[in-house]
Formats: structure tokens, sequence, C-alpha cells
């Protein structure tokens, strides 16, 4: 299949890619706001110059192509002349002489709609929807969200014959002819017409469609059977009328695909392709809620007549889906994400983080410039703010973190205003001007503020008065507290010079809790807070044309991430130089500018967005980017918890407490706590690293901080020996065996530490043994020494709990016994006599213990005696 396209564009996606190993991007799209989808008309699609019924409608890139059940019609505008002579830079225009640009610019955008109808079609042709997009698409009001699909088939718009649209990846929109058996193929016919004279003619094969504006050429016809084989078909004209014509030999029994290619016969004029497409593609700002869903802002870049001019919106979660894409206009209201000057002017948006509500801004508005609020599902709230002819021009907005105001900040071709306080519940606007010129065109082009709700703002003007001053605001915006010249390069009104948009907006300033630093591509500055000395600058890129390239984070370790062409680059500020450390390439060269660079401080990674990409990368950073008001501690409470308090917190503020184990997985979670500043966690491990991070989500930032700890509780097992005693963590000494508890205050207020002490008492062991040796014998004793006389012994030993063990030894030594039959009465202790006669009978035997033996038979006799002392024997 071809390519049918309104406009040819050449679109350079850009892949991303690290330098370091150690970085990594989380993910990233290339296709920022991906419009490319034949979206379904729910009553968003409508114009009073087309008769028929919008069914689908493809806005994308500069391309306006709608489709009914009777043909497609196409939106093209004759291109306008690029603003090349930088006239808002060279004087002050009045606004009448604004009124002037706008009209002229308005007249000579020429805009006509190019029709091709099918004659005598199906009135009732069934249209075949497909590949539905993943997402959706928002128009402001809830009943005109819609779906995209990839491919329409219109089934039998002529008998027997199917068209086919689709939308490939690379761009522009394809469509077939499925010729059916037996279907008669003179039958499908068409023309273009349009309200502006439409010629058609055929010139080597090719159907030229001639129209003032811009002209078509249908050429490279193809056709074939669904087997391959080519068969020969060409185009026919009567009374511009066009069919297809078959070559003899065409078997009308097989089934027939007709593929013609489409397109603008030339390029639009006045801005390359490249940057058009870039300008359709871009990622201007960005911003995230309290969730971690991340918002695009940018887009727009076409004609100002054309839909596709209008900026958008695009909410992607922080798995990189995208969720919705909002298109930058709200009919009901009539506004739209653009600026009506002749140079398109990009506003800006930014993101309540508790509610996820989006609120946009218009650019350069000559009546005055308003701000929309979206809901979290992209649409309209009914909020808009009020009008104010004297503040035309809103490039910057932010939340105040003190105080919860949203501001709005810009400027204006017929006032000095360029400040407002918007009340989020009515709409209403206090403006003012807070440098003290008097002077017109001074335009506050970015912002970022402080926690204690001072700002600081870059200032671009036609006045050198104040023009690329850096200012800091107090908090009550009653005056400033400082007013410097910063080197800059920052224009009036070229900062996002794309072909078709301008912007005075540009992602230019960080703060942290150190330093104030400025980059706007070429030059990298650091200012003292307090009273806004320049401390060190660096010149790091170079560029002799508006700026195409922005973007700064600054954490609290001063390390810097600047957006550059087709990289970040990561500075450390040691306090007096800026010192490189490491670069993210983005690979696909000088058409991936980096344009905004936010830090979710939830999960320490970059959101990054750009022309062509937007992106989530991982730093790995080891900064802890805890604030000046959000300071921590950490109480263990043995044996197993531990609890983390707000030090200065305050109970009407809503903390959220998250607490990761080892593997940063979360084990405890608690949301939005109100009334209490600090949070307990138990079931804990000791000699295990845990951390928590606690959250405070304000409309204006997430307030971040984590702490690290490791549980220092041991066994609460104690045990010693009997006589011993030991001290419990309450201070009490203990010599019995127990369970003790002890509440022991803590400094976090209502939070005790309660300690549990298992105490075990090992008693001494005594131990006598009692030994009768004989003599001539040893003995050894427990201590290994050996003896050989009686007497008692003490040994001292250590048992298995390490306690003593004495043991007692008494050993008796007991002579051998003498027997004298005869005479001797003396025996042992305890005896065995064994008498035996002449004729070795024995004739008496008996265990006795006594002093005399008698025998009554006479004759000779020997006695044997046993008895522990030994044996003795005589003869009677």
């Amino acid at each position: 299949m071809k390519t049918y396209a309104l406009i040819i564009c050449l679109v350079l996606i850009a892949s991303l890619n690290l330098s370091g190993q150690q970085k990594k991007f989380a993910w990233n799209s290339f296709d920022v706001f991906q419009t490319n989808y034949f979206i379904e008309n729910n009553g968003q699609f409508h114009s009073d110059d087309l008769k028929t019924e919008i069914v689908f409608g493809v806005e994308k890139n500069s391309e306006c192509v709608y489709f009914s059940k009777s043909g497609v019609d196409f939106k093209i505008e004759k291109p306008k002349k690029q603003n090349t002579s930088n006239q808002k830079n060279m004087r002050e225009e009045s606004e009448e002489e604004e009124e002037l640009d706008i009209k002229k610019h308005q007249e000579n955008s020429e805009t006509t709609w190019l029709h091709m109808q099918w004659i005598n079609s199906n009135p009732s042709v069934r249209i075949i929807k497909e590949e539905r997009s993943p997402h959706y698409f928002s128009y402001g009001d809830k009943k005109l969200i819609s779906y995209g699909y990839k491919k329409i088939t219109y089934q039998e718009i002529f008998p027997g014959i199917d068209v086919s649209f689709t939308l490939p990846d690379s761009g522009g929109i394809e469509y077939s002819l499925h010729v059916k058996p037996g279907a008669d193929l003179s039958k499908y016919q068409f023309t273009y017409y349009s309200s502006v004279p439409v010629k058609l003619n055929l010139q080597n094969g090719a159907l030229i469609i001639d129209n003032r504006v811009c002209p078509f050429i249908e050429k490279d016809l193809h056709a074939f059977y669904q087997d391959g084989k080519s068969v020969i078909v060409n185009y026919s004209i009567f009374k511009n009328i066009i069919h297809f014509e078959t070559a003899i030999g065409y078997d009308n029994n097989k089934d027939l695909i007709i593929d013609p290619w489409v397109t603008a016969i030339s390029t639009l004029t006045g801005a390359t392709l490249s940057a058009q497409e870039n300008s359709n593609n871009c990622g201007y700002d960005i911003d995230f809620d309290a969730s971690g869903n991340l918002y695009v802002y940018g887009g727009g870049g076409g004609q100002t007549t054309t839909a596709t001019a209008r900026c958008k919106v695009a909410k992607y979660n922080l798995a990189g889906n995208l969720i919705w894409t909002f298109l930058g206009y709200v009919a009901s209201i009539n506004w739209e994400a653009i600026g009506d000057d002749p140079d398109n002017d990009a506003g800006n948006f930014i993101v309540d983080k508790v509610t996820s509500k989006v609120y946009i801004s218009q650019g350069f508005i000559l009546n005055g410039a308003r701000i929309i609020r979206l809901t979290t599902a992209g649409v309209y709230d009914n909020f808009v703010t009020s009008i104010n002819p004297n503040f035309q021009e809103i490039w910057e907005m932010k939340f105040n973190c003190a105080n919860g105001n949203l501001i709005a900040m810009g400027g204006g071709t017929n006032s000095e205003i360029n400040f407002g306080i918007v009340d989020t519940v009515t709409g209403g606007v206090v403006a003012s001007n807070i440098t003290g010129s008097s002077i017109y065109h001074q335009d506050i082009i970015n912002a970022t503020l402080n926690n204690q709700g001072e700002s600081y703002m870059f200032l671009n003007s036609f006045s050198s008065s104040v023009h690329q001053h850096l200012l800091k605001l107090n908090s009550s915006y009653s005056g400033l507290l400082w007013n410097v010249v910063s080197a800059s390069a920052t224009y009036y009104d070229q900062n996002k010079p794309y072909g078709y948009i301008w912007s005075q907006g540009i992602n230019c300033l960080a703060n942290n809790v150190n330093y104030v630093f400025y980059y706007d591509g070429m030059y990298l500055n650091a200012f003292n807070q307090l009273t806004g000395t320049q401390i060190a600058s660096s010149t790091i890129g170079s560029f002799s044309t508006g700026l195409m390239y922005a973007g700064i984070h600054a954490d609290n370790c001063n390390d810097l991430y600047l957006g550059n062409i087709g990289k970040i680059i990561q500075y450390h500020f040691s306090g007096s130089a800026f010192i490189p450390v490491d670069t993210f390439q983005i690979t696909g060269g000088n058409q991936s500018y980096v344009h905004d660079i936010v830090m979710n401080p939830v999960n320490n990674l970059l959101y990054v967005a750009g022309s062509g990409f937007v992106a989530v990368v991982d730093p790995q950073s080891t900064c802890v980017n805890g604030t000046a008001n959000l300071q921590l501690a950490i109480n263990a409470l043995c044996p197993d918890s531990a609890a983390v308090i707000v030090q200065n917190g305050n109970l009407t503020t809503p903390y959220s407490f998250i607490w990761f184990d080892q593997n940063n997985s979360i084990i405890s979670s608690t949301s939005n706590q109100v009334g209490s500043i600090s949070n307990k966690i138990g079931g804990l491990s000791p000699n295990v690293p845990y951390s928590v991070q606690v959250l405070v989500n304000n409309s204006c930032q997430i307030l971040s901080d984590t702490i690290n700890f490791i549980l220092p509780c041991l066994s609460q097992i104690e045990s010693f020996c009997l006589g011993d005693s030991i001290q419990l963590p309450g201070g009490e000494f203990v010599n019995q065996s127990g369970t003790y508890i002890d509440t022991i205050p803590s400094s976090f207020a209502g939070i005790d530490s309660i300690v549990t002490t298992t105490v075990a008492v090992y008693p001494l062991d005594t131990v006598t043994v009692n030994q009768v040796l004989c003599a001539g014998q040893v003995y050894t004793l427990p201590s290994g020494l050996i003896v050989n006389t009686g007497g008692i012994y003490i040994d001292t030993l250590s048992n298995i709990h390490g306690c003593d063990s004495i043991i007692t030894t008494t050993l008796s030594y007991l002579a051998p016994a003498t027997l004298n039959l005869g005479t001797d009465s003396s025996f042992c202790n305890s005896i065995n006599i064994i008498l035996v006669s002449g004729n070795a009978t024995t004739i008496w035997s008996t265990g006795v213990t006594a002093s005399q033996i008698s025998v009554t038979a006479s004759g000779t006799y020997w006695a044997t005696i046993s008895s522990s002392c030994g044996l003795v024997s005589d003869t009677i």
C-alpha cells in the first residue's frame, strides 16, 4: 500500500541510550501524544464547510482529514511565511500594531477543503473499525471522549467492493481497494472538488488534482490478485468522474487489490519538515503527580486555522503507558491551547500533585490569556480564569508551597502586567506588576520557588533595564528581595523556534537548599539565594539562533542535570566550579532536543521531555533529596519495631509514610495521615537494613525525605550465674530468673519503647566423690592431678553455662590384712575363709565378719582368707 497524505512529513525518531553502565532509562516513548489514529467522532469534529456527517477524523502533524460515509475531506491551508525578521526583538509593538499583524496573518492564510466523493456509493455503507487505541482522546467535554483506530474499512461501498484506510507507524494514510470475485470494477467512481477551482488531469499514468492551494497527485497505481500476480489497471476520467479501467485479460472471478499512492505535490515552504514535525511531536514541559503519573505538554506547530496547531497534554502512568491525550481545545468556552498571533505561541501547564488536576495556559491572546483546568481523567471541569485584556501572555505557572496559591506569570504588549494570583475556586486573577518597572513587554518566562514561598524568576523584555534579569520575590508578593543581571542567551520570543511555533517560555531555572541555578543551553550560572550574587559561571554550549534546548534539575547534593542537543549532561557544583560527572546520550543526533527535566522525589527518577520523545530516566542517584522543612528521626523499638517522626511536623499536614526492606520493596504504607507526625512498624529483624520515606503531598510539589536504619536490637534473653546480677534497660538490677518489662520514654510524642527482657539464672554445681584405695594405688582428680595418698580434695571447674562447678573428692587408703589362725583374731572387716583338709577336701567355707573362728575336728587345715585387702593364708 502507498501513502495517502496531505503533507509529506519526515519524522526523525530518536532512540535513547546511555553511556554509563550504571544509568538506565526506565521507559521512553518516541510518539509523545500518539494521535496517529482514526478517531471516532462523538461530536468533536464538525465544520460549517462540510455538508456531510463526519464519522472519523485524523488530526495529526499538520493533517486534518475527515471521513464520512460518502467520502474523504482534506482541510488544507496555503503555507504562511515564517517570521524570520525577529520583529518583536527589533522594536516594541503597540496593541494596534499587534492587531494589524494578526489580521494580516489571517488574511494571508488561505484555507480550503479538498473533497474526495464517491459517485453513487452505498449510502448505508457499514464502516468496520479495527485495532483500537489503548488510550483515549479528550476534547474537554466528557461526552466527547473518543478512542482511535488504526484501520477502518468501508464494506460494500460499491457492490462487491471494499475500501480500507490504515495508519502506518511511519506516518501518512494508506488506502486500498478490495474487488471481490464477480464485482464490477467500473462501478467504483469518485471525484475531487473544492471551493476553489479543481482540475483533474492524467499525466504519465498519474492523476493530477490541481488546485491553487495545495495540488495533489495520485501515482504509482498498482494492482494485483491475491496470489500476487500483477494486473494492469489505469485511471480514466470522464466529465470529472474518475474510475479504474482494467486491461484485456482481467479475470473478475478472482480477488483484486488496487493500491494507489496519493500525496501533495510540493512540500511546505517557510519551514523545514523536520522542524514542523518535531513541533507536533515535541514535549515542551513536563510534570507529575503524587501517584508517579507523568504529564507532558507540547505539540502544536501547524497553521493557526488548523486544529493540529493547538498544544496538547498527554498523561502516562508510571509504567510508561499512555492514558489519555487532551487535544487542546474546549468548544463550550471557545478555548484553544494556542496563541492567536502569527507565531502560534505555546503557553505552559502545571499539575496539582494531590488532586492530579491539570492547569493549562494560553501563550499570547490579544484580549487576555486564560487558564483552564482538567480533571485527572483529562476532562474540562468548568474552571476557567477570568479575562484580563492587560494580562495577555502566560508563559509560566507555579504553586506556592507556603500558601497554596497558583501563580501565573507572563506579560503583555499593552501594559506592564506580568504577575497574577489565581483563585483556584472562582477563577479570579489578581494581576500586578512585581518588577516596579513601568515599561510594557516585560515577560516573566520561567520561575522556581523555594519552600518558604519565595520566587526566583527570569525576565525578558525589550528594555535593557529588565531584560535577562533574575529576580527574587518575597513570599507575600509585595516586593523584590534582589534583582540581578544574568549572563543569558535567551531571546524575547524565540525560545522554542519550531517552524510554526514560538514561545517566550523556557525552562532555565532550578534551586535547591543551597543555590539558585540558571541554564539556557549555553550559559550555566550559580547564585547565592540570599543576596543574588553570582558565584560561578560556565559556558556549556553555543548557538546562533533561538533556543532549541534547555531544562535543568538541581538536587540537594548539588548535582545538576542539564538538557542539551542529543543528551542530558550531569554536573556537580563544588561551591565554586561546575564539574562534569556523566552524560546520558540520546541517540538520533541533533534532532533530539531536551526541553524540560524534573525529578520525582518519591522514586528519584528524572522525567524528561523534548523534541520527539518523552522518557523516565533512572540516574542511580545516591542523594537523599530531603527538604529543609521535612526533617526525620528514627527510634528503635526493640525487639522488632521502629518509629519515625517528622521532628518539625505539623499536625494539620497530611503525611505519607512508606517503609522499605533491604530489597527496596514496600513492606508498609500509610497515605495522607492527618493528625500525626509519626508512624510505627513492627515485624522487623535485627541487623537488617531498612528505610522509611515520608512524603507531604502539597499541590505545589511533593516534599520527601528518607532515612535509612538498622534495628540495633540483639537477643532479649539475658543469662548469668547464681550470685551475679544484671541491669535491665530501665536501670533496675535483678539477680533472679524471670521476665521483666521496661517502658522507656521516647523523645517522640506519644511513642514509648517497650522492652521485654527474659532472664535466666544458672545455679552452681556441687559434687561429692568418695573413693577407697589399697596401698600402692593412685587416683586422678577432676582437675587432672594424680594423687596416691588419702585425704579430701576440692576442685573448682566451669560448667556448660560458664558457671563454677565444685567437686569434693574423699580418698581412703587401706593396709593389707594378716592371719594367724592359731592365735590371731584380727581380721579385715570382711573376710571369706576356706578350710581345706589334708586330702584337699573342703570341709567348711563361709564368709564371716568375726574376730574368731573355731573348728572341732582335728587334722591339718589350710585356711585362705580373701578380702578387699588381698589374700593371706596359714596352716593349722
